[in-house]
C-alpha cells in the first residue's frame, strides 16, 4: 500500500483502501456540498449552472445522485425564491439549524467549551476562519473537511454524525430539497452503528487531493460572508426578514447570536466561552489536581522523613509465589507500556510527533493497538494480583490497610482507562484526546489551568482523569512508593562470591601414606 492510500471503513467490518483519486473526489464533494450549504448570494447564484454541470460529472453514486437532484431543483428556483427558502429553512426554524454542537450539548455552557475544541484544531491543522461565523457551522467544517482530508479533517463530521441525522429528519420533515444535500453528506460518512476508520491527515493547510482543474476553479471557496443575527419565528411583519426577499442582516459583532433553546441567559459565544466556565468545572480540574499534587508531593516528603523502614513494596513472595509469578511481570510490564504511551500522548504535543515524522494516522494505530495490548497485559496482571490477594489466606492476611485502598483505586483507573479507549477509538468512531484531554493536561503542569479543554471530553476520560488524581494523591501513603527506589545499581554491582567454582584441595591429599 502506498504512503498515499488511505484505509476507509465503510459498512461492514471489513477495511477498504482509498485512493488518491478517490481522495480528491471525497474532497471535492465535500466542497460541493459546503458550496450548496451556503446563503445564495449573487455570487453563488450565478454559479448554479457550473455547479450543475460538476455535479452532473460526478461518478454514479448516492452521493451524486442525491446532489443532481437537488442541482435541478436549485438552477430552475428564481434567485429571491432560494434566499426564501434558505432564510425560512435554516434561519427561522431551529430544528434544522446549520450549528452542529448545538445538538449534541444543546443550550448549555459546554457548547461554548466544544467550540473553542473546534477552533483549536483549525489553529492546530494551520487553518483559520476569519470569517466571522461560528466554528460549528456547517459549511464551514465541510469546507475544513475538504481541505485537511478524511483524517483530521472529517473529525469533526463524524462526532456530529446524530446532529447531522438530525437535521436531515427536519428537512425531510418540512418537505425541503435541501434534504438531498444532507442525504448526499450523510452518505458519505460511515453509519452510527458501525465503527468508523482513523484516517491518515493530510498536510496541514494543503487541499486533500490537490488543485482542482475543473469548473470550480472559477468558483471561489467562499466562506459565510458575514456574521448575522438568527431570530426565532415570530409572526407578523415586524420581523426582520419581512418583505419579498428576505436577506441576512450583518452585525457589526464578530460572532453572531447563537440558536439556541431560550431559556433566560443570553446565549454564548467564541468569545465568552472562556469566561463562562462554571463552579464545577473549576473544583474538578483546576483545585482538585492541584490539591492532588500538593498531597502527592508533601505526602512523599512526609513518608520519607517519618517512614523510611515502611518505604518498600511488601513483598509477600514468600508467602505464594505461583500466582506471583505470573501476575508480577504481566502487570508491571503493562504499566511500563502504558506509562509510556501516556507520557507520549499527553506531554508531546501532537505537533512534536508530526515533526518528528510520527504522522497522525501511525501515531493512532500504535496508540489504540499498543495501547490496548499493554492495557490488556495490565488488566490481567492487576487481575491475577487481586485475585491472589484475595484467594490466598496467608497473603491476605499480610495485606495492610493502604492495600484496601490502592487495590479498587488502581482496577478502576485501568479499567476506566481502556474501556474508554475501546468504547471511542478501538470499536469507536474515534476520539481525539490529544486536542482535549492533552491540553489540559499541560495546562495544570505549565501553571495556566484550562478546564474548557477537558471539561466537554467524553465521561470516561474524564471519569478516567479523575481517578488518575486520586490515585497520585494516595500513591505516598500505599506500596507504590517503591516505585521511585528501583533498584537500579544492582544491574552494575559486582558479584557476591559465596564459594569458588573449583572445589578446594581435600585435607590431606598429596600427602604419601
Amino acid at each position: 500500500m502506498s504512503a498515499r492510500t488511505v484505509l476507509l471503513r465503510g459498512r461492514g467490518r471489513r477495511a477498504t483502501r482509498l485512493t488518491p483519486r478517490e481522495v480528491r473526489e471525497r474532497s471535492l464533494l465535500l466542497r460541493l456540498i459546503s458550496l450548496l450549504l451556503q446563503y445564495p448570494d449573487e455570487e453563488l447564484t450565478a454559479a448554479r449552472d457550473e455547479l450543475a454541470d460538476e455535479v452532473r460529472c460526478l461518478q454514479p453514486s448516492p452521493t451524486a445522485r442525491h446532489l443532481t437532484a437537488f442541482t435541478d431543483w436549485f438552477a430552475a428556483r428564481p434567485a429571491d425564491a432560494l434566499r426564501a427558502h434558505y432564510v425560512e429553512t435554516f434561519d427561522l426554524r431551529r430544528k434544522s439549524s446549520l450549528y452542529l454542537t448545538y445538538y449534541l450539548h444543546g443550550d448549555t455552557r459546554r457548547r461554548g467549551m466544544a467550540l473553542l475544541t473546534l477552533n483549536r484544531r483549525y489553529r492546530a491543522a494551520g487553518w483559520r476562519a476569519d470569517d466571522g461565523e461560528l466554528p460549528d457551522h456547517l459549511p464551514l467544517v465541510l469546507e475544513f473537511a475538504a481541505l485537511a482530508g478524511p483524517g483530521t479533517g472529517e473529525a469533526p463530521l463524524r462526532q456530529h454524525r446524530r446532529g447531522l441525522a438530525l437535521i436531515h429528519r427536519a428537512l425531510t420533515d418540512a418537505d425541503s430539497p435541501y434534504r438531498h444535500v444532507l442525504a448526499a453528506l450523510l452518505a458519505l460518512l460511515p453509519p452510527i452503528t458501525t465503527p468508523a476508520a482513523r484516517w491518515p491527515s493530510c498536510r496541514p493547510g494543503a487541499p486533500a487531493g490537490g488543485h482542482r482543474t475543473g469548473p470550480l476553479r472559477g468558483i471561489r471557496q467562499r466562506r459565510v460572508r458575514a456574521a448575522r443575527h438568527l431570530h426565532p419565528a415570530r409572526p407578523g411583519p415586524a420581523h426582520p426578514h419581512a418583505g419579498p426577499v428576505p436577506a441576512r442582516v450583518p452585525v457589526r459583532s464578530p460572532v453572531p447570536a447563537l440558536p439556541v433553546v431560550h431559556s433566560g441567559r443570553p446565549p454564548m459565544t467564541t468569545a465568552s466561552a472562556a469566561a463562562s466556565t462554571d463552579g464545577i468545572d473549576l473544583l474538578l480540574w483546576v483545585a482538585f489536581p492541584y490539591a492532588c499534587l500538593a498531597v502527592f508531593v508533601a505526602g512523599h516528603v512526609w513518608r520519607y522523613r517519618h517512614d523510611q523502614f515502611g518505604w518498600t513494596s511488601h513483598t509477600s513472595q514468600l508467602l505464594e509465589h505461583r500466582w506471583l509469578r505470573w501476575g508480577s511481570p504481566l502487570f508491571h510490564l503493562g504499566a511500563f507500556m502504558v506509562i509510556a504511551g501516556h507520557v507520549i500522548g499527553l506531554a508531546v504535543p501532537a505537533s512534536w510527533t508530526a515533526a518528528a515524522g510520527l504522522g497522525e494516522h501511525g501515531y493512532h494505530l500504535v496508540a489504540v493497538w499498543g495501547g490496548s495490548l499493554a492495557g490488556a497485559a495490565m488488566v490481567a496482571g492487576l487481575a491475577l494480583l487481586c485475585a491472589r490477594r484475595l484467594l490466598s489466606r496467608r497473603v491476605r492476611l499480610r495485606s495492610l490497610r493502604s492495600d484496601k485502598v490502592l487495590f479498587p483505586l488502581l482496577a478502576a483507573t485501568v479499567l476506566l482507562g481502556i474501556t474508554a479507549t475501546l468504547t471511542h477509538n478501538t470499536f469507536g468512531p474515534g476520539y481525539d484526546y490529544r486536542a482535549t484531554v492533552s491540553v489540559w493536561f499541560r495546562s495544570v503542569f505549565t501553571l495556566r489551568p484550562d478546564p474548557g479543554a477537558i471539561s466537554g471530553a467524553p465521561l470516561l476520560f474524564r471519569l478516567h482523569a479523575l481517578s488518575a488524581c486520586l490515585l497520585f494523591a494516595a500513591w505516598p501513603f500505599t506500596r507504590l512508593v517503591h516505585v521511585w527506589s528501583a533498584p537500579i545499581g544492582y544491574l552494575a554491582r559486582p558479584y557476591l562470591v559465596y564459594r569458588h567454582r573449583t572445589a578446594a584441595p581435600a585435607a590431606g591429599a598429596g600427602r604419601g601414606r
